[in-house]
């Protein structure tokens, strides 16, 4: 899918993975402020506009996880990504996915009302699925996420 011309955006579907969650995974969704001008009180996933110093889209998603709910960045194992979309605002939205390998001390910021997590549907496919970091033919540099049956 070749890239647009539009503002370019990262955000992070964080799967909780440490303790009681590894058998139960949790993906980690926050509710906007309604005080706010632009999706204003919409679930979200954390994450943002690209900013300059970003090393790219992974960078701009954590490090707007990390303004937003208060994420460690070093706790994050990266798994890939999802192919973008282009918001209803005229962005081009870059999905990451990664495990959040430790408990975290997830403090919204003013842009956030609420933090919650809801059950991955990872939690009830059989174990004989499995998710796979994976490349698609002819890009070597650019992870996505998919599940292969064994």
């Amino acid at each position: 899918m070749p890239v647009t011309e539009f503002k370019k955006a990262g955000v992070f579907i964080g799967i909780l993975h440490f303790n009681e969650y590894i058998k139960n995974p949790h993906i980690i969704f926050t509710q906007r402020s309604t005080k706010l001008s632009s999706h204003s009180g919409e679930v979200s996933y954390p994450g943002g506009k690209w900013e300059d110093g970003d090393i790219d889209l992974l960078d701009t998603a954590l490090r707007e996880s990390n303004e937003e709910i208060n994420l460690n960045r070093s706790d994050v194992v990266a798994l890939g990504n999802l192919p973008y979309l282009i918001s209803r605002h005229k962005i081009e939205v870059h999905p990451y996915v990664g495990l959040i390998t430790n408990e975290q001390d997830l403090i919204g910021n003013f842009e956030i009302k609420e933090i919650f997590t809801v059950l991955s549907l990872m939690a009830t496919i059989p174990s004989s699925i499995t998710a796979s970091k994976i490349h698609p033919p002819g890009d070597a540099t650019t992870g996505s996420l998919n599940l292969s049956k064994l």
